[in-house]
């Protein structure tokens, strides 16, 4: 009887690994082959072979030639005329103006949706503003002889808004909203926390 051990029972640990070098190669392989074969069934990689440069094959077989690009002519006349506006007049052509807001539609108007909270409790900011759409409105609190910016921010949109903030400064707290763009202030309103 022999009594050296054989060599895969020797070195587990090296056949092991020389299987797995195998297994990948053999995964790598066939994978590669299915993209190639994928890649030619999709037509990607043969158009320069097909019909030379610039050429491209189509599903029916047939061949589309792109033509190589070059300088063109200048045209001092557009090459596209648009139609006016019904209507417009001479007067689309000047500048638009910017349309003058009335006090009313400045006004933002703001409440609050509690009238006391815990500290740090939930107090909820709605309100209007009817020709706001798209503008930000910066939250700010009355804190001793001044109005100070909170912070918080929220955005109008088809012309209301709402946010909310929360506040460890027990006591009532003030709040109003500002308009960050021409200072456009609402009515302030004062909710009591803690």
């Amino acid at each position: 009887m022999n009594d050296q051990p054989r060599t895969s029972e020797r070195h587990p640990v090296v056949t092991g690994v020389v299987a797995l070098v195998a297994v990948g190669l053999v995964v790598g392989l066939v994978l590669g082959g299915v993209a190639w074969a994928g890649a030619r069934f999709a037509g990607i990689g043969g158009a320069e072979s097909a019909g030379g440069p610039g050429a491209t094959q189509t599903e029916g077989g047939d061949r589309m030639i792109l033509p190589r690009p070059r300088e063109t002519e200048a045209n001092p006349d557009p090459l596209i005329t648009l139609a006016p506006i019904p209507g417009a007049g001479s007067e689309s052509a000047a500048p638009r103006e910017r349309k003058e807001r009335t006090k009313e539609e400045r006004e933002i108007s703001l409440s609050a949706g509690q009238q006391a909270v815990d500290v740090f409790g939930q107090i909820d900011l709605i309100g209007e503003y009817a020709d706001g759409d798209g503008r930000v409105l910066q939250v700010e609190r009355f804190e001793g002889d001044a109005w100070v910016e909170f912070n918080a921010t929220v955005a109008v949109t088809d012309g209301t808004y709402s946010t909310f903030v929360q506040s460890g400064q027990t006591g009532p707290n003030r709040f109003r909203m500002v308009d960050s763009s021409d200072g456009t202030t609402s009515n302030p309103v004062t909710v009591r926390v803690g």
